[in-house]
């Protein structure tokens, strides 16, 4: 048998993105170590290891497989004599390599700095749990994508399925789960990487976690190879369209829409034909229930977990947090929602079809934008109504649009703020549209969005003067008129006027770029 080359991955990997996104990662990882008070710093650390290079292959198997079975690459690997194995340990190890290379970077500036004071016992258990976990959660993505063999099937079920396999995580806020827990795939390399820090601790634990990983790599493993023959030969399951027209108006093109003016309800219609999509669409307003109102509920004095006071107290404090993320990640997710859709539309040979539809360059693209903005911004006002108001408790705002009493006040306010969460739209759809160029780089590109639904949650641990920072992110800054302003009218005019225009600015740069390439 033939080996596969792991150099050809790489080369792969570079050309998409992958080592670009986990550079810019590494460096918003480090900033937030710099960020965060001393006393967090190696917690810190350890969830970044745990949440993100652990679950790296998890994360672009979905993108890799799907990618290679439309360019033959899956029935190349069965016929020419590569075979799954060899296929599978290149992937694997060229997805490890970029791994130690985030790692060992970010643990030797973290460490050189002094941010973190890992023991040596600590680091090897570290090695073992991302050397063990990586490859586990790659061929779970494999699986996943056997039954979902679309970019947007994948993204949705991915993580709705993933959910019970993290809930020995909630061991890391003092919720021991017991053995339900060290059933679970990420029991083992949970317990590996957050001992980074621990010494004279013993290596039973470890030793169990290490098993149950080698166990868990089999089973995965095995998965994996039956699933990577159903996408090579054809036999995969898949959902098959209700039209043939997908990405274009159902009804054709009529005279009135000659200029360019494609109406908005075909573009609903092709949104809402989908159960995927209405799932994506309508999904953020039960993340907003559940962590707005159930989470609370909870963790209530006497409530169902019946958990400390301190945590009930911690819980009750992050709330205006927790909910001005549930509106963030609505933002991201619509604007996720529509970039894939045009990469799935590059992937099925329709964007030389909508270049060429009357109206101005890209207009298929405004089109697209305006249906999201529209559908982003009724979905906005359902999540703030699911999830309760964002506003901390202390927020006094009735002197910012007029006198006391007569301005809009603390509704004025959220309102402004929901406004500037809004316009971060556009930059997560045209950088998925335009900088993408296949379902590998759009997941890429997405690795990094994701950040940009965190600001909310990092407040948490920063300071008052240091939150501003987190500006840097354009999504920020609806959160900081939220929970960073106390109300005075000059800060919250002044991030609402530096966030409107910063979003501006990014999307002008991202049209440009579309219009470019739209020829």
């Amino acid at each position: 048998m033939k080996p596969y080359a792991a150099t050809f991955d790489i080369v792969v990997q570079w050309r998409s993105g992958f080592y670009a996104a986990y550079a810019v990662l590494t460096a918003v990882f480090f900033s937030l170590v710099l960020l965060v008070p001393p006393s967090w710093r190696e917690a810190t650390f350890m969830t970044i290891i745990l949440f993100d290079p652990t679950f790296m292959g998890f994360f672009f198997a979905g993108g890799l497989v799907l990618l290679e079975r439309e360019q033959g690459v899956l029935v190349a690997a069965l016929t020419t004599g590569f075979g799954f194995r060899s296929w599978w340990c290149a992937k694997v190890g060229s997805i490890l390599l970029l791994a130690a290379a985030v790692v060992g970077s970010l643990t030797v500036a973290a460490g050189a700095a002094g941010f973190i004071h890992p023991s040596p016992a600590g680091i090897v258990r570290m090695v073992l749990g991302i050397a063990l976990t990586v490859p586990l959660f790659f061929s779970l993505g494999i699986v996943i994508a056997g039954w979902f063999p679309r970019i947007l099937d994948y993204f949705l079920f991915a993580s709705l399925l993933m959910l019970p396999a993290m809930v020995p995580l909630v061991e890391l806020l003092g919720f021991p789960v017991g053995w339900v827990g060290a059933i679970a795939p990420i029991w083992g390399g949970m317990v590996l990487v957050s001992s980074l820090f621990t010494t004279g601790t013993g290596w039973l634990t470890p030793a169990i976690a290490i098993v149950s990983l080698v166990i868990w790599n089999v089973i995965a493993w095995l998965g994996a190879r039956r699933a990577f023959t159903r996408l090579a030969t054809g036999t995969a399951p898949t959902r098959a369209p209700r039209t043939k027209t997908r990405g274009l108006p159902a009804h054709g093109v009529r005279d009135d829409q000659r200029r360019g003016r494609l109406i908005l309800p075909a573009e609903v219609k092709l949104m809402l034909r989908d159960p995927v999509h209405a799932a994506i669409l309508f999904a953020p307003i039960a993340a907003a229930l559940v962590l707005g109102r159930v989470l609370p509920w909870l963790f209530a004095p006497g409530g169902a977990l019946n958990a400390p006071a301190a945590t009930t107290a911690s819980i009750q404090t992050a709330m205006s947090a927790v909910r001005s993320f549930t509106i963030i990640l609505t933002v991201v997710m619509y604007g996720m929602l529509g970039g894939l859709l045009v990469l799935d539309e590059k992937d099925q040979n329709l964007m030389p079809v909508l270049r060429t539809m009357p109206g101005r360059r890209g207009w298929y693209l405004v089109r697209r934008g305006m249906t999201l903005a529209i559908a982003c911004a009724v979905c906005l006002i359902a999540v703030v109504a699911a999830g309760g108001n964002p506003m901390p408790a202390g927020f006094h705002s009735t002197e910012l649009f007029g006198s006391p009493g007569g301005g809009f006040g603390r509704a004025g306010v959220l309102a402004l703020s929901l406004l500037v969460d809004l316009a971060s739209l556009p930059i997560v759809f045209l950088s998925l549209s335009v900088i993408a160029t296949n379902k590998v780089q759009g997941l890429a590109v997405a690795k990094v969005l994701n950040l940009i639904s965190l600001p909310p949650l990092v407040m948490l641990a920063l300071a008052p003067e240091a939150r501003w920072f987190l500006g840097l992110f354009p999504t920020a800054w609806g959160s900081l008129i939220r929970l960073n302003s106390g109300g005075n009218p000059v800060l919250v005019a002044g991030a609402a006027f530096i966030g409107l225009g910063y979003a501006a600015a990014i999307t002008a740069l991202l049209w440009r770029r579309a219009v470019r390439s739209a020829g």
